[in-house]
Formats: C-alpha cells, sequence, structure tokens
C-alpha cells in the first residue's frame, strides 16, 4: 500500500529561524548580565545559593521548549537524509544513534542555559555629598549657630618652601633651644608672641608647601618713574620694559591694581599710623582715584594703561612717601622707593591680585638726625657720600649670629602701642591681616570718594578679601669684628651701609565656587538648597604617608569665612590677624643676620670667646629657627588668604570608579553591590555552533526533502504504516504531511 509523505518546508525553516533568533536574543541578555539584586555588602555563599535556585529554575523552563523543538526536529531531518531506516529500521543501533544525535544537538543548543548563574560584581562606590563633606565638624556647629635690596628679587624668593616663611610654626612644632647660649654677655630670655587666625588644621603643612610663580608681573621704581615723567612730556618706557608690558598687556588690569594701592594707602593709615591720608588732605590720592575712574569708564585694559599705571602710581607715591616722611619723620628713601604690580594664579579657581611697595630708608638722614643712640653704638661720619658705618657693641647689642639694629630714637617709643601718640611705623611688627572687601552702589569693588566712612557700601564681597601685611627686614654691605681698644672694652662689629627696608603688601584673594557635585561625579544630598554642593577645591601636596592616592581639600561655599572677617566701616574697618609676631620692648628693632651681610668675615666672629649678647642670641636663635621674620611678605601673605578661605575645609581622597571616573570617598557615599544572572562567553559561542548546526539542518531538510520525495512516498506494509501514522514523535504532523493512497479509492 503506498505511504505519500510530504515535508512542509517552508514551516521547517520558519520554525528553526524564530527558534535560533529567539536562543540568540535570550542568549544575548544573559550574556551581557541581568541584575538581579544589589547589596551594600559583599553576598556570603548562602545567599548566592538562594539566587542560583532561582536563576537554575528559570534557565530549565527556557531551555524547555528548545528541547522540545529538536525532539521534532531530528526525526524530520533523520527521515529526508535516510529514509529507509527512518520508516523501516527498528534497531537498537538505529535508535542509539538518534537518540545521541538529539542530545547532542540539544546540548550544543541549550547548553547556555545549564551555565547560566549569578556573579556578584565588584563593589560599585556611589559618590554622595553631604554637609559633612562640605566643612569639619568645628565650622559645622558655628556655621549651623637672603641679603637682596631690591622688591623684585621677591619673586624668587617667594618660590621657597613655606615652613621657611613666617608661617612655619603655624605647620610646624616651635623650636626651643635646649642648650645654653654661646654668649656670656649679660641678658635675658626673651619672650616672643605668636598669632595665627586661622585654624592649625594638620593639612597645612601639605597646602601650598612651596611659593607660585606669578603669572605676570610688573615692576617699577618710584623715583625713575617720577622724575622722568617731569622732565621729559614724552616719556616713554625703555624698550625691555615696552616687551615685558607687551607680554603682560592681555594680562594686566590697571584699574585694579590701582585701586589696590588705594586701599594699601589707606589701611596703612589705619596700621602703620600714617597721617592725613583723606582726599582733602592728599591731594594725590584724589587725583590718582579720578585716574582710576577714568580707566574704568574708558574701559582701557590695553598695553597703554601699563605705562599710564605706572606713571600715575609713581607720582601718587612719590607725593604720598615724601609728605608722610616729612610729618612724621620716618626718612624715607622716597626716591629708592619701587613697586610691584602681579598676578598669582593659586588653582584654576583662585587668583591672587597683588601690589607690594618697598621703602628703603635714608639710613645717612637718620644717622645725621637720631640723637639717641645708644651709648654703646656709634656712627661714624661717611668715608664719602656713598658709605655710611655704623659700630655696634658685641656685648650688648651682639650674638653669635646677628646683631640687633634699634630704631631711630627720635621717632620711637618702645613701649607705644597702635593708637598711642608716639606709635609710629617704627614700632609694627611683621604682620598679616585680612581685611573684608566691600560691594559698593556701582557693583564693584572699586574704591570711590564715599570709603573713607563706608558710606556707599552695600555689602560684603562673598567672592573675594582683601589681605595687607607688612615686612622689614636690614641688610649690609660688610660686617667687620674690630678688637676691643682696652682691658674693660668689647669687641666692636663694624657694619658698612646698612640699609632698612619696610614692605606693604595688599593682595586681593578672589574665587569662583563651582558645582562640586558635578566636578567629582557624585550626587548631591546637602539640605541647603541655596548653595547646594557649590565650593572650592584644591589638591593637596603628595605628604610622606604610604598612601598614593591624591587628596583634595573641599569647602563648602557656605562655610567660607567671609562672614566671620571684620566689619567694612571705611577707615576704620576692623581687620583680622592672620599672623603676627610681638617680641619684648627691650628687643625693639631689627636683626642684622650675617647671611643678609655681603661681605662677611666669618672668622672674626669665630674668636668672640663668648663676648656677645645672650639675649640677643637667644632671640636671634628662636626667630631665626622658627622663621619670626617677614623679610618681604609676599608668599606669606597669599599663603595665609589661602589658610584662611580653606580652614574649614575637610580632606577627601582622589578614588576611581568601576566606570573609570575620578571621585573622592565623600562621607555620604555608599558602596552597591550588583548581583547579576550571567552566561559565560564560552557557552554562549556553543550555543550559538547548536544555531549553526539547527539552520544548516533546515536548509538540508528543504533542499534534500525534495530530491528525496519519491524515495519517501513508496509501498510499505501495515504494520510500517499505522506506525507512520500513529507515532507522533517520530512524524511529527506539524510539519510532516503523511497520507496513504489508496489505488482502489
Amino acid at each position: 500500500m503506498p505511504l505519500m509523505v510530504r515535508v512542509q518546508y517552508a514551516r521547517v525553516l520558519a520554525g528553526a529561524g524564530v527558534s535560533v533568533a529567539v536562543l540568540m536574543i535570550l542568549v544575548g541578555v544573559f550574556a551581557s548580565g541581568v541584575p538581579v539584586g544589589s547589596r551594600d555588602t559583599v553576598a556570603s555563599v548562602t545567599v548566592l545559593n538562594k539566587y542560583n535556585f532561582f536563576t537554575g529554575t528559570v534557565a530549565g523552563m527556557l531551555a524547555k521548549p528548545f528541547e522540545m523543538a529538536i525532539a521534532l526536529f531530528v526525526p524530520v531531518l533523520s527521515l529526508v537524509l535516510s529514509p529507509r531506516n527512518s520508516l523501516q529500521n527498528e534497531s537498537v543501533a538505529w535508535r542509539a544513534l538518534l537518540f545521541c544525535a538529539q542530545g547532542t544537538l540539544g546540548a550544543l543548543l541549550t547548553g547556555a542555559f545549564s551555565t547560566l548563574n549569578v556573579q556578584q560584581l565588584d563593589p560599585v562606590v556611589v559618590p554622595t555629598i553631604i554637609a559633612s563633606d562640605l566643612s569639619s565638624p568645628s565650622s559645622l556647629d558655628t556655621a549651623l549657630s637672603s641679603g637682596s635690596d631690591s622688591i623684585g628679587d621677591d619673586l624668587l624668593f617667594s618660590l621657597r618652601a613655606t615652613a621657611d616663611t613666617l608661617l612655619r610654626t603655624a605647620i610646624l612644632p616651635v623650636y626651643v633651644k635646649a642648650t645654653e647660649s654661646v654668649c656670656q654677655g649679660r641678658g635675658g630670655w626673651p619672650n616672643i608672641a605668636t598669632i595665627y587666625a586661622f585654624f592649625a588644621n594638620d593639612w597645612l603643612i601639605d597646602l601650598l608647601p612651596d611659593g607660585h610663580e606669578a603669572s605676570f608681573s610688573l615692576h617699577s621704581s618710584v623715583g625713575a618713574l617720577s622724575s622722568a615723567s617731569t622732565t621729559d612730556s614724552n616719556f616713554e618706557l625703555d624698550s625691555s620694559a615696552s616687551s615685558e608690558s607687551a607680554i603682560a598687556a592681555d594680562r594686566f588690569n590697571a584699574s585694579l591694581s590701582a585701586n589696590l594701592l588705594l586701599y594699601m594707602m589707606f589701611f596703612s593709615q589705619t596700621l602703620l599710623a600714617w597721617d592725613g591720608l583723606s582726599y582733602l588732605e592728599n591731594s594725590s590720592l584724589a587725583q590718582f582715584q579720578d585716574v582710576v575712574t577714568s580707566w574704568r569708564a574708558a574701559e582701557d585694559t590695553n598695553g597703554e594703561s601699563i605705562t599710564d599705571f605706572e606713571l600715575a602710581a609713581s607720582t601718587m607715591l612719590n607725593k604720598t612717601l615724601s609728605e608722610q616722611s616729612t610729618r612724621l619723620g620716618l626718612n624715607f628713601d622716597t626716591a629708592a622707593a619701587s613697586f610691584n604690580a602681579s598676578r598669582i594664579r593659586l588653582s584654576a579657581d583662585i587668583d591672587f591680585d597683588v601690589v607690594t611697595l618697598e621703602i628703603p630708608f635714608d639710613e645717612h638722614a637718620i644717622t645725621s638726625t637720631n640723637t639717641s643712640v645708644s651709648a654703646s653704638a656709634s656712627n661714624s661720619a661717611p668715608n664719602s657720600s656713598d658709605t655710611l658705618i655704623r659700630s655696634f657693641s658685641s656685648i650688648t647689642e651682639c650674638g653669635g649670629s646677628a646683631c640687633l639694629v634699634p630704631p631711630p630714637g627720635d621717632s620711637f617709643s618702645a613701649t607705644a602701642t597702635l593708637g598711642d601718640a608716639g606709635y609710629s611705623q617704627w614700632n609694627v611688627e611683621p604682620q598679616i591681616q585680612a581685611f573684608s572687601a566691600c560691594i559698593f552702589e556701582d557693583g564693584t569693588e572699586y574704591m570711590t570718594a564715599d570709603y573713607l566712612h563706608g558710606a556707599s557700601c552695600t555689602r560684603r564681597s562673598s567672592t573675594s578679601f582683601l589681605i595687607y601685611s607688612f615686612a622689614r627686614r636690614v641688610v649690609a654691605d660688610a660686617m667687620v669684628l674690630e678688637n676691643a681698644s682696652s682691658a674693660n672694652a668689647s669687641p666692636m662689629a663694624s657694619v658698612t651701609n646698612l640699609q632698612r627696608y619696610h614692605t606693604i603688601t595688599l593682595g586681593r584673594l578672589s574665587w569662583r565656587t563651582k558645582d562640586l557635585a558635578n566636578k567629582f561625579n557624585a550626587a548631591c544630598e546637602v539640605s541647603d538648597k541655596n548653595s547646594a554642593c557649590m565650593g572650592l577645591t584644591i589638591p593637596l601636596a603628595a605628604d610622606n604617608s604610604s598612601t598614593s592616592s591624591v587628596r583634595h581639600l573641599i569647602v563648602g561655599e557656605s562655610y567660607l569665612p567671609v562672614g566671620s572677617l571684620g566689619k567694612f566701616d571705611g577707615l576704620y574697618s576692623r581687620w583680622t590677624p592672620l599672623a603676627m609676631v610681638t617680641t619684648p620692648n627691650d628687643m625693639q628693632g631689627d636683626l642684622l643676620f650675617h647671611r643678609n651681610v655681603r661681605h662677611f668675615e666669618h672668622k672674626d666672629w669665630q674668636n668672640l670667646d663668648g663676648q656677645c649678647s645672650s639675649s640677643v642670641d637667644v632671640f636671634a636663635t628662636q626667630v631665626d629657627q622658627n622663621r619670626w621674620y617677614m623679610s618681604f611678605g609676599l608668599q606669606e601673605t597669599y599663603t595665609a588668604a589661602i589658610f584662611l578661605l580653606f580652614q574649614n575645609a575637610v580632606v577627601r581622597e582622589e578614588i576611581m570608579n568601576t566606570d573609570g571616573a575620578h571621585t573622592l570617598n565623600f562621607a555620604g557615599s555608599s558602596t552597591v553591590v550588583t548581583l547579576e544572572a550571567r552566561i559565560p562567553l564560552a557557552s554562549v559561542l556553543i550555543s550559538v555552533f547548536g544555531s549553526v548546526i539547527i539552520l544548516v539542518g533546515a536548509l538540508c531538510i528543504a533542499i534534500a526533502g525534495r530530491r528525496q520525495e519519491g524515495t519517501i512516498q513508496r509501498d510499505l506494509g501495515v504494520e510500517e504504516i499505522a506506525k507512520v501514522l500513529l507515532v507522533e514523535h517520530r512524524f511529527p504532523r506539524i510539519i510532516l504531511d503523511c497520507t496513504v493512497d489508496d489505488p482502489d479509492g
């Protein structure tokens, strides 16, 4: 009896294609990983076993449809490839072959599901900024409730280590001499006091550990410019100065530098007891202020304004210094005075604009008018117009490393304090003071005529403040120790061309706050919606610890100490002492250290045999070892300002997240461990190989089936025909059309 068997080729191809596509989608999804949970700690084996139980069950359910499809596919493929065996062969070997083929193909196709497992990914830090990341705990409570005689050399001198400045004992322990002085001369133990307004944080030593080079600097001499401008109406800078001006033109703001000079003059009236610096009494200041106003009106910040600034500033300073020298008897050498305007970029968001005025003294005039020289010191008449020799008694005025040069007696009272009638510039110790900056009625910080009484000040600046510093030093050309003239006399230190300098620095520290959450790829969870996570950051220098991570200081905008500065009230504005040194009354003056003498004979001082003052020696040793002196002031000024600005800051170490983004270990950060169901890559490749076999087999069925139709359709016995028609799993009707052709019908 003939049996008609036809293969539904379209169904075979469509079924194989859909099955492979669905399989590849599922395998691809699980190959990339499917999150099934997350934790804030590493999961234990027990937890992973629970997850793997559920994922294994799901994997078995996903694999079952594909196994059923293979059970339909293999018999059809065997029927097409070997019709006789499929229809008539009932041997165990043939059945075993079909069983192995079906099992192997099923393992290749669905083996990926058997390797599906839950993996524990590397912990991921979710950086989150909270309030404690923007300020130190103490401030949170508060908030919520070298012998150089030129100022130009200060730019090089300012690149020294901060630990070699007046700020040394703010970051390092105070040095105390353990042994007695080598000097035997009379004198007691001097008492030196230091004051620092900023908090003594441990990280101060790593914040600006060295000086910063200025991005531009403009150095000018008061005397040279003043004389040139008065004698030559067509005065121009020399070629070298013009070249320097051209380089600095795009970075120099004449109006800003001039405004800082005006502030310097008025703060000097307060701190140095200068006299009559009001617009009514000092016409040079009023004229200078008018010039500054005209620059601002014209927005003149090009190369010409550099020359204009130098001429206008030198004219004003020449008149002002000459007036103060005459009024107060200070004997300034105004012609030799110089000033400097520069900008120092301390970080990407913090700038320091500064003007510095160096005032040398006319030592010849001081010597000729000094009627209160100590009996032990003598002043020799100059050998020439350029030479001045002064002598100091080693037993009362010199130590082993320095001599104490007393202030001029006719303009100095050792016991006078600020506000006393006898207080003068000679009483002023090295110091750094901070003043709040004012926003005037025009919305700028530029001084107006109403400044004197603070009348036009509308509010304090929240993005800047002013810093004033006073430094002093003394140098000399030579120092020689002369033997005593008699048995009862002491050796004398003969000093040639002693020269004292006072240096005034007025700087403006300005900053631009940023969104710290955005900068460090973090979330912001700060309740203060006004400033949120706005703030400042600056990297710390690498310390000596074993950690190699980069550390950053961060402080929130709300915790910047602008509000802690004194009230702005014009000439009567209150200041904040960032750094001050106070020395005993009997040690007033300037220490002439041997290193500040250009030509010093060391061998002379090796034979002192104790004939020097123990008090001066101990005083000089303490001052030198602890750096309780300030010769220039530029570096100390901006460093102290940065210390104050970041006094409420916290330290956070830099870390790298798993996505490669840099962030910080914020206190609010959390760790997330993701549990992920994943199929290994090797299993994915095996499934791909099995899918290829399925597709090739489907093509074989489509191509070979047509060719084998005549072989499949043949006369069979009743028993074989019954098996074909009744055994569904061997001859599935969904893809096979089986009928019996009755020739008699």
